[in-house]
């Protein structure tokens, strides 16, 4: 299993003391970067500004339920805090060796907008829907105090096969992937 990514859209001109202040402080070995502790789990999780502005939490190859919630407490401190939208997963986002093919050289707008875990901000929960976010099929769904919805395709993982994604997109009429989309690679062929 890969390391995982959660990614909260950018924040201009983003205070980075709001986000070292959510965490233990303590430097990681990434520029802007922060140490956030799970004891429960011997685990410390990299909190960082990422090149594009983004801030990223950087997950460790540990997965089940209890860990999980505990992630989901982490992203909804950092939203407490930045109050937009983002999307989590897998290093490669798939079973196996399958993960979505983009370009290099891609921007991040360029691809989709849902993936194995996601959070809707209030307005995108409008647009929508919150009825229909509820009912997505998904594992694990939140709707927090401020009308915000969090959900992950499986609830053990940020992990999810192509197929699982694209009927989550359908779902929620976001299945028109990008003209650069190339398709999949699975176990070492473009499919």
């Amino acid at each position: 299993m890969e390391d995982a990514d959660f990614y909260f859209k950018k924040v201009e001109n983003l205070d980075k003391n709001l986000i070292k202040n959510l965490t233990t402080g303590k430097p990681s070995f990434v520029e802007n970067s922060w140490q956030y502790e799970i004891p429960k789990f011997n685990r410390i999780i990299m909190v960082y500004i990422n090149s594009f502005g983004e801030v990223q939490i950087n997950l460790p190859d540990l997965f089940n339920d209890e860990f999980m919630k505990e992630i989901a407490k982490l992203i909804k401190k950092v939203y407490s805090v930045l109050k937009v939208s983002g999307y989590g997963i897998d290093e490669y986002d798939g079973d196996g060796d399958e993960y979505e093919m983009y370009p290099l050289g891609t921007k991040r707008e360029q691809m989709s907008r849902i993936w194995s875990v996601n959070l809707f901000t209030q307005s995108e929960v409008q647009k929508y829907g919150r009825g229909k976010l509820l009912k997505a099929p998904c594992e694990l769904i939140e709707e927090w105090e401020d009308d915000a919805i969090f959900m992950m395709i499986h609830k053990d993982r940020f992990s999810s096969k192509l197929e699982e994604r694209q009927k989550l997109r359908k779902y929620l009429g976001e299945d028109n992937l990008p003209s650069n989309f190339q398709g999949k690679y699975l176990n070492g062929v473009y499919q």
